[in-house]
């Protein structure tokens, strides 16, 4: 993994043999989450285009959480389904090559500090910038404890968080299009995700080929 995540084209091509057999919810979300990671690499990594790369590359992992709740009639609870899809991921990585556990060993430094940074705590826009640095300086510790634990999933969830509260503020416009004042952390997280995504692709293609979670959202009509 030390020679950069895999290209776009290079998961397409590991997941090519399995396209025609795998199920087909699971081949859309796959479609879709190739989709992004092409607009997201298409940008140079040195323009400033981090709010773009992020949320891209959110999405890319929305479309392989996202699930469809048939009984509300509108996408499940984004961070329950997230939950679900990564202990998924990660239940069956562990039992075969452990990709993640090898990804957060690669770029423990980066997560912890995701993990450590007062301005993707939540406690910061609730409770003060106090109540944030000390969540922050727990949460890094929490995230350094599961590492030496090895606690993986653990350690992935709490630094999902992190980068889920820097796509919300993208999202729901919370944030000046690139704004100043949020560029490292912003940067941190796309980079976090360009990192992430492709060792999810990887799990899914090795191991969930054949398989299916969920409903899918808004499958294609026509």
């Amino acid at each position: 993994m030390s020679d950069g995540p895999l290209t776009v084209r290079d998961l397409r091509r590991a997941w090519k043999p399995h396209k025609e057999s795998a199920p087909e919810a699971t081949a859309i979300r796959m479609h879709r989450m190739f989709s992004w990671l092409a607009r997201a690499e298409e940008r140079p990594s040195e323009s400033n285009e981090e709010d773009a790369r992020l949320v891209w590359r959110w999405a890319a992992w929305n479309a392989l959480y996202g699930t469809w709740d048939e009984e509300s009639g509108r996408p499940a609870e984004d961070l329950k389904s997230q939950e679900e899809c990564l202990r998924m991921l990660h239940d069956a990585d562990k039992k075969g090559h452990q990709h993640i556990r090898s990804f957060l060993e690669e770029h423990k430094k980066l997560a912890s500090t995701l993990c450590g940074d007062v301005w993707l705590s939540r406690q910061f826009w609730s409770d003060g910038q106090a109540a944030a640095e000390k969540n922050a300086s727990r949460d890094k510790r929490k995230f350094q404890e599961a590492i030496r634990e090895e606690r993986h999933r653990a350690a992935l969830d709490l630094t999902l968080s992190r980068v889920y509260l820097g796509r919300c503020q993208l999202v729901h416009g919370a944030s000046t299009c690139g704004s100043r004042l949020n560029r490292t952390q912003i940067r941190r997280c796309a980079l976090f995700m360009g990192q992430l995504i492709p060792v999810l692709a990887t799990i899914v293609t090795e191991s969930f080929h054949q398989k299916t979670w969920g409903n899918l959202c808004c499958p294609p009509q026509g």
